[in-house]
């Protein structure tokens, strides 16, 4: 019961969300929902007269928007578990890390970047500062606005990159959780038998592809 009440109001947060993005003006969240619809609008609507037909054209902007925004609810959903996963994982890492300013460093931008590439989708934060706005000093913008789509997916191409490096050390975090298992199994009162014991450590390495995935797939 407890994973259900979880999914369902993840989805309603995610639905809740979707909707408040689908709301926003163009200018300031580039979803690109708008162009895509009315490009889309238009070119039905010469093949449907084309074809003789006396259609209105596909469906309205409102039922596209609302369609996307359950699907992108459906998908967040799909996507808390192992979220709630990655962010123990974190935890767990930055904890053994701890002494190396280095790998801690890396691992709070490996959690961070995929917030960060979110804003760079939002205009007045990103695109305005970097592509449109120019700075006193300056004639032009720091860059255009070509070379700021091709530094978006720059960064999303390094974020996985980084994703993937550290990834072995991820996972080493999560199979560290069988050790702090016995640990806690010693300060509890009672008996347990052996086939018990195997069986709560051994979940957590049968359970290994399962947290991979959950790891890689957001």
């Amino acid at each position: 019961m407890g994973e259900r009440s979880t999914c369902i109001v993840a989805f309603c947060l995610f639905l809740l969300i979707a909707m408040m993005v689908m709301i926003v003006d163009e200018k300031n969240l580039e979803v690109g929902v708008d162009p895509a619809y009315d490009s889309f609008y238009e070119n039905a609507s010469k093949f449907l007269e084309n074809q003789g037909l006396t259609s209105v054209g596909p469906a309205s902007k409102v039922i596209i928007k609302l369609s996307l925004a359950v699907w992108a609810a459906i998908i967040g959903t799909l996507f808390t578990f192992p979220g709630l996963r990655v962010a123990r994982m974190h935890w767990d890492t930055v904890k053994y890390y701890g002494e190396s300013k280095v790998k801690t460093l890396l691992h709070n931008i490996n959690f961070a970047m995929p917030f960060v590439l979110a804003l760079l989708w939002v205009q007045p934060i990103a695109r305005h500062y970097f592509a449109v706005r120019v700075f006193s000093g300056m004639t032009k913008p720091l860059m255009t606005s070509q070379a700021f789509d091709t530094l978006r997916v720059a960064l999303v191409v390094g974020t996985i990159a980084l994703r993937l490096a550290l990834m072995p050390q991820q996972l080493q975090a999560y199979l560290d959780m069988a050790q702090r298992r016995l640990d806690l199994q010693k300060k509890e009162a009672g008996r347990i038998t052996n086939i018990d014991l195997q069986k709560k450590v051994a979940s957590v390495f049968y359970y290994l592809c399962v947290v991979a995935l959950q790891y890689v797939c957001p």
